[in-house]
């Protein structure tokens, strides 16, 4: 088995300059395997839902929670798949904690602390998922990349985590969460 890496390319743009939504296209090579909306509301909501294969998946950040608790879950279904909590923040860079349905709890922190890369992981494993802000909001790094590791292989909630970190890794560039600084 091999890790797979694939490319989030925007296929609608958010209208600038504040922009409310953008949809996105998820490739391995030329082939679109999944397609992604996101929409955001300042300081309220950012929202990301997620069509492939298995079925249409979503996350729901909650914006005016500071720990600001994000939930994915498939489309229909009544419970949550996994749930991503902010544990520490930075100027450009958040960790978290993502809490399974299946009772394990997954590290999410940065890759470095400059940029918008982030790594999914089970305690003294390697990156289930690793991911990068989309292509207007990367900042060096890789932009839109995404690679599945092998951890990521038989994981039947991995469409609800592949959402959630798309949700994560859009917002925090974004800043929709922080009132906007004023300087004298």
């Amino acid at each position: 088995m091999i890790a797979l890496d694939l490319q989030w390319k925007v296929t609608h743009p958010a209208n600038p300059p504040a922009g409310d939504g953008m949809s996105l296209g998820l490739y391995y090579g030329d082939e679109l395997i999944a397609e992604a909306q996101a929409t955001w509301q300042f300081l309220v909501r950012f929202d990301v839902t997620l069509w492939a294969s298995e079925g249409c998946y979503q996350a729901h950040m909650d914006l005016t929670d500071p720990i600001r608790q994000t939930l994915a879950w498939q489309y229909g279904a009544t419970k949550t798949l996994a749930m991503w909590l902010l544990t520490a923040e930075g100027d450009f860079t958040c960790h978290g904690v993502v809490k399974t349905d299946e009772g394990i709890d997954l590290a999410w922190d940065p890759t470095h602390d400059f940029g918008y890369e982030y790594a999914l992981r089970a305690p003294g494993l390697d990156p289930m998922i690793t991911i990068d802000a989309s292509y207007e909001m990367s900042v060096g790094g890789k932009p839109g990349f995404m690679n599945m590791g092998v951890t990521a292989a038989g994981n039947l909630g991995l469409p609800a985590l592949v959402t959630l970190a798309l949700a994560i890794a859009n917002e925090q560039p974004r800043l929709l969460h922080r009132p906007p600084q004023r300087y004298r």
